[in-house]
């Protein structure tokens, strides 16, 4: 678990990140957030398709939650990323350059 602390105007954002190797593998995801206490927190190797998101892991009280699954390799890869509500994201794009690319295990 890595934590970042960005500086500006005085004001503080703590982001979190974590290679959890399988996010269904954390129990109550809710409970980490909170004792994180961090404006962001990013989960890398998440390991989930769609279908497989459930309501607890996708709906954390106070935070928007965004998710990127491999396109070729069920069960590879991935990533979530939570934001606090207060830090609304204006755009987010399925990949980086905000092309959408069928190529690769993005």
């Amino acid at each position: 678990l890595q934590h970042y602390f960005i500086q500006s105007n005085l004001s503080y954002m703590k982001i979190c990140s974590w290679n959890v190797n399988g996010l269904r593998s954390i129990e109550d995801i809710q409970s980490h957030l909170k004792n994180f206490g961090a404006d962001i927190v990013c989960f890398q190797e998440t390991k989930i398709a769609r279908h497989q998101l459930t309501s607890e892991i996708a709906k954390c009280n106070g935070y928007y939650s965004f998710f990127n699954y491999s396109q070729e390799k069920k069960g590879y890869s991935g990533v979530a990323t939570y934001v606090k509500t207060k830090y609304c994201p204006f755009k987010v794009d399925l990949h980086v350059d905000g092309i959408t690319n069928n190529e690769g295990t993005g």
